[in-house]
């Protein structure tokens, strides 16, 4: 039996087929709601622009200063009680 045609992975459902089991549900999905959309959806929410990475980076260097601020009081509290 050959690979999927699609992710080029798994083997194929059927011997004769073409796609696995994922690829052929994902085929199916595009067959009802269309290429288009379906392309649109994806590329909406799975690949993200400059913005969107830029928005990552400053929202987990935020939380790094924020716990790096709890870590210090949690320090300066040990150092007060000894």
């Amino acid at each position: 039996m050959g690979y999927c045609y699609f992710c080029e992975k798994e083997p194929v459902e059927k011997y004769f087929g073409y796609y696995c089991a994922d690829c052929r549900e994902i085929k199916n999905i595009m067959n009802v709601y269309g290429r288009d959309k379906v392309l649109g959806i994806v590329k909406s929410c799975c690949i993200r622009n400059d913005k969107q990475i830029q928005n990552k980076i400053d929202i987990e260097l935020g939380d790094i200063k924020t716990n790096k601020k709890d870590v210090d009081k949690v320090y300066n509290l040990r150092n007060i009680t000894k």
